[in-house]
């Protein structure tokens, strides 16, 4: 090969392997660079460095200006049209109509600290309604009763069983903790149905949720502030759990408690359909049942506005649990021009840092 071809042969190669680049400077993409702990630890701005880090760092920062976002928003920051009342003309009134805001979240992250997180929020009337699984709401009221432990992932199972434990991922719950739950709903139950009969109540799951976080009257409950501020909870899925149980051993003990999903749906979805003169935004912790309850209801308003899911699920098995946001699109539970973000991490970490830097950051 001749000196003339090597060097031919070498600018091609220098051509492929150098290919000129289009430029991204003043484009709208964000130069990566994480902290500088020259700067001291300073940990607002530590979480606003996630932003500009990658990965999942940076979808916890997205997630982060999203959840912001939609609690900046105000109806007065839309256009008057031509259909609106009186009372959406008046200009104090569109100032005070926020986003609505629905928080779902799985019942492991209520057996762990995520709670007080959750309890803070409703405690302070931070979100408007709550949908979790069965196991979502009897943690909440066990943890009143009695505490649950942090144990390993690797605590086996036949051993624990004879111990009287149960596990949950690295936590321990002591199998006596679901007696004294028993002990303290069964007499509820028996409250509910003799009001059943005598004043004709229809209870829903919601309904029953309320009046569960009424008669357990602790400040550490999540139910118990959701009762007081008046937040629905919903679960449809609520036999799926020891509340499940419960009602199993009550029904033959003292036949005849019923309790109306169909009430909870039509409540469930007014929720959204209602908030037609404002925005809806979806804060989802895990996937499952809180998640699709949500965005299902959302469909019924052409979707949400807003969308923060956080969960270490994946899409690749078709499931609803794992499936991005935009998947919700294409069924109208998320709008086409909505801000949304999927953090694919554990929520117990992902989820506290969310809060602190957009929740508990404004409250006064």
């Amino acid at each position: 090969m001749g000196q003339a071809t090597r060097e031919s042969l070498m600018d091609s190669v220098r051509a492929v392997v150098f290919k000129e680049s289009e430029t991204l400077e003043g484009s709208s993409c964000t130069k990566i660079e994480g902290y500088d702990f020259n700067s001291g630890v300073d940990y607002s701005r530590l979480l606003k460095s996630m932003v500009s880090t990658g990965f999942q760092a940076s979808n916890l920062g997205d997630a982060i200006k999203v959840v912001n976002q939609m609690l900046d928003w105000r109806l007065s920051d839309e256009d008057l049209t031509e259909d609106c009342s009186e009372e959406e003309r008046d200009p104090a009134f569109r100032e005070s109509v926020r986003c609505k805001v629905f928080l779902g979240f799985t019942s492991n992250l209520v057996s762990s600290g995520v709670r007080d997180t959750i309890r803070y929020l409703v405690e302070h009337h931070m979100v408007d309604v709550v949908v979790t699984t069965a196991g979502g709401v009897e943690e909440d009221l066990i943890k009143c009763l009695a505490p649950t432990y942090k144990g390993d992932f690797s605590l086996p199972g036949a051993a624990l069983r004879s111990k009287g434990f149960n596990r949950i991922g690295n936590l321990l719950v002591p199998n006596d903790n679901y007696c004294k739950f028993e002990d303290w709903i069964i007499p509820i139950f028996d409250q509910m149905l003799e009001e059943q009969t005598s004043k004709k109540v229809l209870w829903t799951p919601s309904k029953v949720i309320a009046r569960l976080g009424k008669e357990i009257n602790d400040e550490s409950s999540y139910l118990y502030w959701a009762y007081k501020n008046d937040i629905p909870v919903f679960c449809p899925g609520l036999t799926d759990g020891s509340l499940g149980d419960m009602l199993y051993f009550h029904s033959f003990r003292s036949p005849g408690l019923v309790v109306d999903i169909v009430q909870d749906i039509r409540a469930m979805n007014g929720e959204a359909v209602h908030a037609s003169s404002r925005k809806t935004g979806m804060i989802i912790l895990g996937g499952g049942l809180p998640k699709h309850h949500i965005c299902n209801a959302n469909m019924m308003r052409n979707g949400a506005d807003f969308a923060v899911f956080i969960n270490t699920a994946q899409e690749f098995d078709g499931s609803d649990s794992g499936a991005r946001p935009d998947e919700a699109v294409s069924w109208g539970k998320i709008r086409g021009s909505a801000e949304t973000v999927k953090v694919h991490c554990d929520a117990t970490i992902a989820f506290p840092l969310l809060v602190a830097e957009t929740f508990a950051a404004r409250k006064k």
